[in-house]
């Protein structure tokens, strides 16, 4: 096993919590990597912690400038750069495990799939009731799935009932995954048209042609705080929901399970019998 792996790295004004996410890069078991940094015309000393780890190390780490155009360009910008058979997505506020890459290409190996993800843990700054209720939505993605064939995520959970119920994203943030390069060439990019979404569109388009192992253990920590893109697009009032829902119609509506697709996308037919039924009373 001595597959070339890309971490790549999106960056803007990152030097809160950037020298953590890349010290965790140098722990890494596995050896054979390269590190591609996209950067989004960072302010603060994001570039000049990124140089100094550049100078440091012993593997090789690319530095890009990307002129900014939403996070999902400067995502896309890292993968049209990396030149590994696998990507990692590390971000600038996260944490990589010491064995993260060893344990999923091992795994992925093993299962002879193209996509592997893991559980993480969660990293908070202080537990108040927003955080307390964020961890108890989101910390754990899959547990409300009855399609989940563990350990091996399939299309079949498009036709869970829980599927369009919230958390919409049932996989994890980028950076739970190992994906082979083919997926990007074979799915495409992601979406740039999304700024909150694009991670479950992505993941959605991938799962329609690639079956997804998980690791159980959390092999990479996810920071929650305030400054997280998340929490930035709703103080900025940024809701795509109408947005998912449009991409869920058109390309995953006749996955679903019947009852939530006549919920969700009734017909024309069962549109006017609601109506005619709440007309009625």
């Amino acid at each position: 096993m001595n597959f070339l792996v890309s971490i790549c790295i999106p960056t803007f004004n990152g030097e809160r919590y950037l020298q953590e996410a890349l010290n965790s890069v140098k722990a890494q078991t596995y050896k054979n990597f390269e590190v591609i940094i996209s950067d989004d015309d960072s302010k603060d000393k994001t570039l000049d912690i990124c140089r100094k780890f550049q100078s440091e190390v012993d593997f090789p780490v690319f530095i890009y400038h990307h002129t900014p155009a939403g996070i999902g360009a400067n995502w896309n910008n890292c993968v049209q750069h990396a030149n590994g058979e696998y990507i990692k997505f590390l971000f600038q506020d996260d944490i990589l495990d010491e064995r993260c890459l060893e344990m999923m290409l091992q795994k992925l190996e093993e299962s002879n799939l193209k996509i592997c993800i893991c559980k993480r843990n969660i990293i908070y700054e202080k537990l108040d009731p927003q955080t307390e209720k964020w961890i108890e939505d989101f910390g754990d993605l899959q547990m409300k799935l009855s399609t989940f064939d563990y350990p091996i995520l399939t299309s079949k959970i498009f036709s869970d009932k829980e599927f369009l119920s919230a958390p919409y994203n049932k996989i994890g943030e980028p950076i739970v995954g190992l994906l082979h390069k083919d997926v990007y060439e074979k799915v495409g990019l992601y979406n740039t048209h999304f700024r909150q979404f694009l991670d479950y569109e992505f993941w959605y388009r991938a799962l329609k042609k690639y079956d997804i192992i998980l690791i159980e253990e959390p092999l990479v920590s996810f920071r929650f705080h305030d400054l997280q893109t998340t929490n930035v697009n709703k103080l900025a009032q940024i809701n795509e929901k109408h947005l998912y829902f449009m991409f869920v119609n058109k390309y995953l509506k006749r996955h679903l399970h019947k009852e939530v697709r006549k919920k969700h996308f009734p017909t024309i037919l069962e549109r006017l019998i609601r109506k005619a039924k709440s007309i009625i009373g």
